[in-house]
C-alpha cells in the first residue's frame, strides 16, 4: 500500500463527529487513524472524483461499489464510517434504462396484500 490512497489532507467529519473519530466510541484507535490518514481519498473514489492509481485502489472502488467483501482494514474502516454517517453504498446497473412508474402502478399503501375480495 506504499503508493495507494495518497493525500496530503486529513479527514474529518464535524457533522457526525464533532469531538472527532477517536473520540466518538464509534472507531478503534486503529480505525480513526485510517479515517484521519486516508479518508479524504476514500471519500474521493468513492465518489468517483479519483481515478484508481493501483490495484489496492481499484479493489477498494469495487468494495465502495458493492462487487467484493471488504476484507482490508481500509476497506472495512470506510464502510463502517459510510454506515455510521448514513452513506449508501453505490450501486449502478451499467447500460440499464431508468424505468419511471406510472400513476397507476404506484400502490397508495403496503396494505394491499391483506386484502381478500369476496363475490
Amino acid at each position: 500500500m506504499s503508493g495507494s490512497f495518497a493525500t496530503n489532507r486529513r479527514f474529518f467529519d464535524d457533522k457526525h463527529f464533532p469531538r472527532g473519530f477517536s473520540r466518538s466510541g464509534v472507531f478503534t484507535i486503529k480505525e480513526a487513524q485510517v479515517l484521519e490518514s486516508f479518508g479524504f481519498a476514500f471519500k474521493e473514489l468513492d465518489e468517483q472524483l479519483r481515478q484508481p492509481s493501483d490495484t489496492v485502489e481499484q479493489r477498494f472502488v469495487a468494495v465502495c461499489r458493492g462487487e467484493q467483501a471488504a476484507e482490508s482494514a481500509e476497506e472495512k474502516a470506510w464502510l463502517k464510517f459510510k454506515q455510521r454517517t448514513g452513506r449508501r453504498r453505490f450501486h449502478a446497473l451499467v447500460g440499464s434504462p431508468k424505468v419511471v412508474a406510472s400513476d397507476d402502478e404506484v400502490s397508495s399503501s403496503s396494505d394491499d396484500e391483506d386484502l381478500v375480495m369476496e363475490d
